[in-house]
């Protein structure tokens, strides 16, 4: 009787340390990213919030730092600031508006343009999709080159008259039209991969109907990728205040007030900043982040409105 369960017991054994080298191979590869997890979004994220709620001054002795509750007060400031620099939030308004939802409107004009293989579509992928190859600050590079120099030179050999740059003279335009240019890639992209996953019977039958091009688009095209759709629509809400237009690549920390916006200013101020402020010019990082705190207050409720809103009136495949 024990020399037939003995073999069992070796199979049972044998199992059970399957088993654990693959538990112990699954710990190891799992331990670095959830530690990255803990440390850099959980920690972070709850030091940040109590963080907005103190202030710091130098300890009476003169050397390290003193923590007070502040209350509310680095949220007064935060609003504050909004309230005294409007034009930061209209840009950024500005920026949402031509740049999001002009990058998507276009996006799928192009992405159904390749879809259908029409003349050239191949070429359209690889131009649009340009700018996601190569690095964003090289890039910025080259567009500089085009708008800076050879701009007023090209004009300068056409018409003999002598003009500045387009990031000089037209910057906030210039800025807009550079992100959509460089906004195109990924969402053509997602878009194009979305289009082909729709039933081509679907296509031929609306096809042997009379559906025409653009009928097919609208009834059929849309509302099969819309899920797509709305996923770009609200994350470009919480990217409001998150898209500085690459202002920051082009004109380092001196770029003209007139055409800053809040992702901008934002940046500007946190990377002066220090958990004292350096002086009137600049935030603390507490009033930096009650801000932010502010900011995602009035993002997080427009993004759940603006899902629930597509999810209910927008276009269904019934």
């Amino acid at each position: 009787m024990s020399l037939s369960l003995q073999p069992n017991a070796k199979m049972q054994k044998s199992k059970m340390t399957r088993t654990r080298s693959r538990m112990i191979f699954y710990c190891a590869v799992m331990a670095l990213p959830i530690l990255q997890f803990c440390v850099f979004y959980i920690y972070t994220h709850i030091n940040s919030f109590i963080l907005a709620f103190q202030n710091y001054s130098i300890d009476d002795s003169g050397v390290g730092y003193k923590v007070v509750f502040a209350g509310i007060e680095n949220f007064i400031v935060a609003v504050n600031l909004l309230v005294e620099k409007s034009h930061l939030i209209k840009n950024s308004l500005i920026t949402y508006v031509v740049c999001n939802l002009g990058i998507i409107c276009l996006s799928l004009i192009f992405s159904f343009y390749i879809y259908k293989r029409f003349v050239g579509h191949s070429l359209f992928r690889v131009i649009l999709f340009m700018p996601q190859i190569i690095s964003s600050v090289v890039f910025a590079i080259l567009f500089e080159h085009i708008a800076n120099i050879l701009y007023p030179d090209l004009v300068l050999r056409l018409t003999g008259e002598t003009v500045k740059g387009l990031l000089k003279t037209a910057p906030f335009i210039t800025l807009v039209f550079f992100t959509l240019w460089i906004g195109f890639g990924a969402n053509v992209l997602l878009f194009t991969g979305s289009m082909s996953g729709i039933d081509q019977s679907l296509v031929e039958s609306a096809s042997l109907d009379g559906v025409n091009i653009v009928q097919e688009f609208w009834h059929i095209t849309l509302p099969m990728i819309f899920p797509t759709i709305v996923t770009f629509l609200v994350t470009g809400i919480a990217g409001i205040f998150n898209n500085q237009m690459s202002l920051y690549t082009f004109y380092g920390g001196a770029a003209d007030p007139d055409i800053q916006n809040l992702a901008y200013y934002i940046y500007v101020q946190t990377r002066d900043s220090d958990v004292i402020r350096p002086s009137a010019k600049y935030m603390s990082y507490s009033e930096i982040i009650a801000l932010g705190l502010f900011l995602t207050a009035i993002v997080l409720p427009l993004s759940l409105g603006l899902r629930k809103f597509l999810e209910k009136y927008g276009p269904r495949v019934d």
